[in-house]
């Protein structure tokens, strides 16, 4: 009798641990599956959050090409993309070019010299560092037009006249090249960066001679594979965290100010309902 009553003590006991355990792990289970939710939940909205905060660029293609994400935007507001030039010239070097973006054209710190007076023959670049040609916006020198972004990268990056040149082009991007500029007279200078319809600016008489070009490179257009330059297939007007492509009636229509009739309102807020 004493025998069986020890049996049945050892089997009542492990059963009474075995549902403590069971409970033990219900418990925690539930909590843990709680915790994790709740987690995801915190990070999903964290990501939302710096979603919202994050200026992407993309252009009016169809479908829409992505330029990037802002890293920083330039005194006019304009949001600035990093651009990686890969493999320069198959010599396995890496270089870096910050771009400004604007609704019809691109602009960097550096600008483009050219060697007659609309911006178009014999493109030239300051070299990395080069503070001789540094003319900024105000039109005077020192103001901060050369980029020491190049200077410490040993290169040159600068948005030219497009291709064909005109003034309705968004621009080009060029690059410094090894060899020197062997224009002795330079007589216009593509400004992206200036607040102008016409970015191409033409130069005083005698702006530099043979003893100030070796501040100056040839500059050579970033093309790909196709010897196509980077920036020549995307399409302007430019854009910011828009859900999806710009439809047609949006891109062609103008803005107008609050005194317009309701019909035209109507007609511009159908546009932007159509692009969200």
């Amino acid at each position: 009798m004493q025998k069986l009553i020890s049996q049945n003590i050892s089997t009542q006991k492990g059963f009474i641990i075995t549902m403590e355990v069971v409970l033990l792990l219900t418990l925690l289970g539930i909590g843990l599956f709680i915790g994790i939710v709740s987690i995801r939940d915190a990070l999903f909205k964290v990501a939302l959050s710096q979603q919202d905060h994050n200026f992407y660029v993309i252009d009016s293609a169809d479908p829409a090409v992505i330029l990037g994400k802002a890293m920083s935007f330039d005194e006019h507001e304009a949001p600035i993309v990093a651009f990686v030039d890969y493999d320069i010239e198959g010599t396995g070097i890496n270089r870096r070019a910050l771009i400004g973006v604007r609704d019809d054209r691109f602009t960097t710190r550096q600008p483009i010299f050219y060697s007659d007076v609309n911006c178009s023959d014999d493109p030239c670049i300051a070299r990395a560092g080069s503070e001789v040609f540094t003319e900024g916006l105000d039109g005077t020198t020192e103001t901060g037009s050369v980029s020491y972004i190049n200077a410490l990268q040993s290169q040159s990056y600068g948005i030219g006249a497009g291709n064909p040149a005109g003034l309705v082009t968004q621009g080009r991007l060029y690059r410094e090249a090894s060899a020197a500029c062997t224009t002795a007279i330079l007589q216009s200078m593509w400004q992206s960066q200036s607040i102008a319809a016409n970015p191409c600016k033409t130069l005083a008489p005698n702006i530099t001679s043979a003893n100030t070009n070796p501040e100056l490179a040839t500059a050579v257009p970033v093309v790909d594979d196709n010897d196509q330059n980077l920036l020549d297939p995307l399409t302007p007007p430019f854009y910011t965290n828009m859900i999806s492509t710009p439809s047609a009636n949006y891109i062609n229509t103008v803005p107008t100010g609050e005194s317009v009739s309701s019909g035209t309102s109507a007609a511009v807020e159908a546009g932007n309902a159509s692009a969200n």
